[in-house]
């Protein structure tokens, strides 16, 4: 059987440049991403080595660069190229992010898209 992993990053703190409002277009906006990433950690397990893991870090770094330099109009837009960026690494077989933007609704705590993207298995017939 093989070890399926799922690492959660919570609440990673960023600002982007996103909004359609000429007032969101003028300056940058603190959002919160929430990453669910699940990957085969058979050979992290016997390992116990870090580069037979899925490294969490390299993955937030990737993620906050893409953030912090996007000028996207759309949170889904912005979504879809964080899930691609995520899915770069090999490992990951699926990845789920939701982006939760505050003071986006007066009367909301925050507005969030959320996004889910499977690796396609691809299975050989003899």
């Amino acid at each position: 059987m093989k070890p399926l992993a799922a690492i959660q990053i919570t609440n990673l703190r960023t600002r982007a440049l996103i909004g359609t409002r000429k007032e969101e277009r003028a300056r940058r906006q603190e959002i919160f991403l929430n990453i669910r990433i699940s990957y085969n950690a058979k050979k992290a397990v016997l390992s116990d080595s870090l580069p037979h893991a899925l490294d969490y870090d390299r993955v937030a770094q990737k993620v906050l660069r893409l953030t912090r330099t996007s000028r996207f109009h759309l949170l889904e837009t912005l979504g879809a190229a964080l899930m691609n960026a995520i899915m770069e690494d090999k490992k990951i077989i699926e990845a789920w992010i939701r982006i939760d933007k505050p003071g986006a609704l007066r009367y909301a705590g925050s507005v969030s898209v959320e996004m889910i993207k499977k690796r396609r298995q691809i299975s050989v017939r003899p």
